[in-house]
């Protein structure tokens, strides 16, 4: 083990960086993975403190995708249909949620 390559970031056959560089995960899924794959072995964070990270990261590409698939004209059919108020995080300014905004 070292600074470099600890060893709660390799507790299976490969690296977490070598499976996120393989699959072209981008900066937040790269991190989800991560906090799952180290959850419970890093000696100063507990397996709790990582699944929040985890959890915090996913609420973030949650909103990514929320934003990046809404139209001007308002939300597409499909985020209608699939996407509920649980899915965001306090203080969500999703145009999905202006109704409940203007009440």
């Amino acid at each position: 083990m070292t600074k470099w390559n600890p060893d709660h970031y390799q507790l299976g056959k490969i690296q977490v960086w070598d499976f996120i560089v393989d699959q072209d995960l981008n900066f937040l899924e790269g991190n989800v993975v991560k906090y799952i794959c180290r959850a419970g072995n890093k000696s100063e964070e507990s397996r709790f403190d990582d699944l929040l990270k985890a959890q915090a990261y996913i609420h973030k590409l949650i909103q990514t995708e929320i934003h990046a698939s809404t139209r001007s004209d308002g939300p597409s059919p499909e985020l209608q249909d699939n996407h509920g108020s649980t899915m965001c995080v306090e203080g969500c300014q999703c145009p999905c949620h202006a109704e409940e905004t203007d009440l």
